[in-house]
């Protein structure tokens, strides 16, 4: 199935709405669309993991993350990479944090976005997206 995510910088309470009750929604960048179960946008360029509280952006070309804290709740956000164990934090709510990685080209890679406090277990994350880094 797929849908369409728009970020217009509003209340995490349309984002809720959005998400049609979900505990983490994925999906890709803004306006465009991209399947639910998977994160993959058509254009296959970039990939989004989300959970309230923390968004996670991939961008295949450039491997790049962008990793942004969502909600005003005292808790960080968070980007993991799996394989790499590579982790982006943004700390305080409306923040962002782009990583770059030096990643192989045409890999297969998983990262999420979780809500954390640095030093401690991660509270909460979305779903596992795959992504493929860009040849």
């Amino acid at each position: 199935m797929k849908k369409r995510f728009i970020d217009l910088g509003v209340s995490m309470s349309l984002l809720a709405l959005l998400c049609a009750g979900a505990s983490a929604c994925v999906g890709e960048t803004e306006g465009e669309e991209y399947d639910e179960q998977t994160g993959q946008a058509e254009s296959e360029l970039s990939y989004v993991a989300e959970i309230v509280g923390a968004r996670a952006v991939f961008d295949s070309y450039g491997e790049r993350m962008l990793v942004t804290d969502t909600r005003s709740d005292g808790h960080s956000a968070v980007s993991e990479v799996r394989r790499w164990n590579h982790f982006c934090w943004a700390s305080g709510y409306g923040t962002s944090q782009q990583c770059n990685y030096d990643l192989p080209e045409g890999q297969l890679i998983e990262f999420r976005a979780c809500v954390a406090d640095r030093g401690n277990p991660f509270l909460s994350c979305s779903p596992w997206v795959t992504a493929n880094t860009a040849d």
